[in-house]
């Protein structure tokens, strides 16, 4: 009876640690990211990326992009609270920066954002989920679809 009573400590402590591993998931992304026509674009948070916000006048906008000038713009008001917004039409817009430099911008025609929080104070810290269709902003061209859309920054 012992040998069977130990067999099922050992094999128990052996479920709770597998059980409560920190797993590659678990790690966090700083940064935005997205799936533009099945195709990733992560704008991390450094490593020679540029990652800003700037808060002027009730409005707050974050601004990610890669070394290529590539990336994603974001804006709200300064006291937008956690929730579901629609990308076209409400107080949170969300743009796909396909060339900054040349400003070729694709605005969201559809789709919706999830802030699951906002903490613009001394510190900043920002995390939402977002998806949609957008299309070039000079007309002509193909919308782009966006989906798996992730953002987090801290400063």
């Amino acid at each position: 009876m012992k040998r069977y009573i130990l067999k099922f400590v050992t094999a128990m402590a052996a479920l709770v640690l597998v059980a409560c591993s920190k797993s590659d998931d678990d790690s966090s992304f700083l940064g935005v990211k997205a799936e533009l026509d099945g195709v990733e674009l992560k704008v991390s948070q450094g490593g020679g990326n540029t990652v800003n916000t700037t808060s002027s006048g009730g409005s707050f906008s974050i601004y990610a992009y890669n070394s290529d000038e590539e990336g994603y713009r974001i804006s709200l008001e300064d006291t937008t609270p956690t929730g579901t917004y629609d990308l076209a039409d409400s107080e949170v817009s969300m743009t796909y920066v396909k060339d900054a430099m040349a400003s070729n911008y694709y605005g969201f025609d559809s789709g919706t954002m999830t802030i699951t929080k906002f903490e613009n104070g001394d510190d900043i810290h920002f995390k939402a989920t977002f998806s949609g269709a957008a299309s070039p902003n000079m007309g002509g061209g193909t919308a782009v679809v966006i989906t798996d859309g992730e953002v987090e920054i801290k400063f």
